[in-house]
């Protein structure tokens, strides 16, 4: 099968879109399928280290030509939405340039499906080449598509019509697929097909190998974007309150939000003027590579999310043996497929202190959940996640 992933976020970018996309394809590519990445590149990328003639003429550019990373083949294509006044004036060029390149090369390659991921500015590209060139394809719903994008009149109208004209929807939990019915009351329920992000469980063995300052069981770990939906305030504001009857330091590992994320970015400058306990530690952001590593020695993960999708990290924490304390309903379906984990409601700070004075006097609660979470988690291996996207690729055909 020819597959092509279209997303705009995709490696060395950081993140979970990133995450998602680049296990698939080398998942797909694994499996002995033809993969191909189309992904979005900035305009900074098409200038850099230009000078003089070849610069001027750069500006005229909207791709980079088809390269591989780490064995995929990967084509880079202009697909942002303009914010600045040069920007402006140059979009409608870059816009339709963009778009028939676009359509050039889907109808180039001729996939057997596209995977549409993350529908951001990218959105308004998609939907022009799909007008253009007609072509089978599935759209990947990961959550800011609908809590925060939707909130634009405009993008929902673009995405309702890509929806609609979509063969599948797929969606990462039973709480986003929810979401998108009550965002999109037209939508075919049978055509909405829930899949998990799943996790490459190689990356968590043998995590002692490499050792971290913090002692194994020492603290209580957050790790994740500094936004408000993260609930980042809630932790805080416990710990101020119970810190000093608690054995275990926070830590909380993160950077400051970049850019607008639509999700209330948040100064780690200010969370660390919130803090008042001097039980709470901030590490500032940290290498991914060391990460587990911080999961493994952590006594126990804490995820007070507002709202969340689907909640990677935390299988994450399970994954290095490490159960974890969240609210929110992607965090909620996790812990009840694995059972390595407390459940508590959003917003719900009562709850969290209740929580963490009792897991905090109990380590045997820890020992108990940190086996089921290891033996639960092995559910959400990318392999399996793979197969089960392979066979709704299968299936759209005869639709």
């Amino acid at each position: 099968m020819k597959i092509l992933i279209f997303s705009s976020l995709f490696p060395p970018d950081i993140g979970g879109v990133q995450n998602v996309t680049y296990n698939l394809a080398q998942q797909f590519k694994s499996s002995g399928h033809d993969v191909t990445v189309l992904s979005s590149v900035r305009l900074g990328e098409l200038i850099e280290n230009k000078t003089g003639l070849s610069k001027i003429f750069s500006f005229f550019k909207v791709s980079k030509p088809l390269y591989v990373y780490k064995d995929l083949k990967v084509k880079r294509v202009f697909m942002s939405l303009p914010r600045t006044f040069m920007g402006y004036l140059s979009f409608p060029y870059r816009f339709l340039s963009s778009v028939v390149v676009i359509s050039v090369f889907i109808k180039k390659i001729k996939p057997s499906i596209v995977n549409f991921h993350f529908p951001d500015d990218s959105l308004y590209y998609f939907y022009a080449v799909s007008l253009l060139a007609k072509f089978p394809y599935i759209v990947n719903i990961h959550g800011n598509e609908l809590h925060v994008f939707s909130k634009n009149k405009f993008y929902k109208r673009i995405l309702a019509k890509v929806i609609l004209r979509a063969k599948k929807v797929i969606v990462n939990s039973e709480y986003m697929k929810k979401t998108l019915l009550k965002t999109f009351s037209s939508i075919e329920e049978s055509k909405i097909v829930i899949i998990n992000n799943g996790l490459n469980l190689g990356k968590f063995n043998n995590l002692e190998n490499k050792q971290i300052s913090l002692e194994k069981d020492s603290y209580f770990l957050y790790v994740g974007r500094l936004d408000y939906k993260k609930g980042i305030d809630i932790l805080i504001d416990v710990y101020n309150k119970i810190g000093h009857k608690l054995s275990h330091n926070l830590v909380i590992v993160g950077g400051s939000s970049v850019g607008n994320t639509g999700d209330g970015g948040v100064k780690l400058e200010e969370y660390q003027n919130r803090a008042t306990s001097t039980k709470i530690k901030f590490e500032g952001w940290v290498d991914p590579n060391v990460i587990p590593y911080y999961f493994k020695n952590a006594y126990f993960s804490i995820f007070p999310s507002r709202n969340e999708p689907f909640g990677l990290v935390g299988l994450e924490s399970m994954a290095s043996g490490t159960p974890i304390i969240a609210s929110s309903g992607g965090f909620k379906e996790i812990i009840n497929a694995t059972e390595g984990g407390i459940y508590f409601k959003p917003n719900s700070k009562a709850q969290l202190e209740k929580l963490l004075l009792k897991v905090d006097a109990n380590s045997k609660i820890k020992e108990v959940l940190a086996k089921k979470a290891l033996e639960g988690v092995v559910n959400f291996d990318w392999g399996s996640k793979s197969l089960e996207y392979l066979k709704a690729f299968e299936e759209s055909k005869n639709i």
